[in-house]
């Protein structure tokens, strides 16, 4: 595990970068052009003493973030701790963008799947068919319509007109 700083910077309240830095001799934050994090105001420097670190005098602990007023300007640091991740899981992919490729994929094959059964001559009349009120009319094995005697057309909600 090696040690980081956590820089967040705010201005007017409203997060406007949020940085980790790693520590190793020391680094320059503030109006600096080679600063680890560049923000208006005051140049702070990062110092090592001993196994402690400081921020523009202040003691850097892992527990209580230091925060500096600059004006407008907020900036809240502490120590933190980031491990590497080694092993075995480390070394698998994510697992999210396949699930949502899986998940694009089936939803395109079940909507052509759909399409193609709407879209079919036998389907199509049997909707017509269910919608119009029309009885269907049976599917042969080889998939067309066997020709039926033509019935009275009769409406739909069940009411009958008398010839």
């Amino acid at each position: 595990m090696s040690t980081h700083l956590a820089l967040e910077l705010r201005l007017h309240d409203a997060v406007v970068e949020h940085r980790i830095v790693r520590l190793r001799d020391g680094a320059w934050v503030g109006d600096r052009a080679d600063a680890a994090v560049i923000f208006p105001g005051p140049v702070l420097q990062l110092r090592r003493r001993g196994d402690a670190w400081t921020l523009g005098g202040h003691l850097l602990r892992r527990d209580l973030p230091v925060v500096i007023e600059l004006g407008d300007v907020r900036v809240r640091a502490s120590l933190a701790e980031v491990g590497s991740a080694h092993g075995v899981l480390a070394q698998l992919p994510d697992p999210v963008p396949m699930v949502l490729t899986l998940a694009l994929l089936l939803l395109g094959a079940s909507a052509e799947v759909g399409r193609r059964v709407v879209d079919s001559p036998d389907v199509s009349a049997q909707l017509h068919a269910l919608v119009v009120g029309q009885a269907a009319r049976p599917v042969a094995a080889e998939g067309r319509s066997e020709p039926q005697p033509e019935e009275p057309w009769r409406p739909a909600v069940g009411l009958s007109i008398a010839p």
